[in-house]
């Protein structure tokens, strides 16, 4: 008995092989919590999240002080000055 010559796979016109959905069983609904929530343990956990988020705010902001100390952004006026003595921006030089 010789083997059944296998079927070619379906290919495009550009000779890709041409894609063929899986399908798949479908997922069962998740299901409904039969407990209520209490609204003012609810209010007190979002309003540790809240505090700890504001803290974390003050935190970062201490930390970029400390690390910039006495540095300051430039001002617009030396980025004019600096673009009218290159010539222009990268952009303009690249176009």
């Amino acid at each position: 008995p010789e083997p059944e010559p296998e079927a070619p796979e379906p290919v495009t016109a550009k000779g890709l092989p041409k894609r063929t959905p899986k399908i798949t069983t479908p997922v069962e609904a998740p299901r409904q919590r039969s407990g209520s929530v209490d609204a003012e343990v609810l209010r007190r956990r979002l309003g540790g999240f809240r505090r700890g988020a504001e803290a974390g705010r003050r935190d970062v902001e201490v930390e970029i002080t400390e690390e910039t100390g006495p540095h300051r952004t430039p001002s617009t006026a030396v980025t004019a000055t600096s673009e009218e003595a290159t010539g222009g921006t990268v952009e303009e030089a690249t176009s």
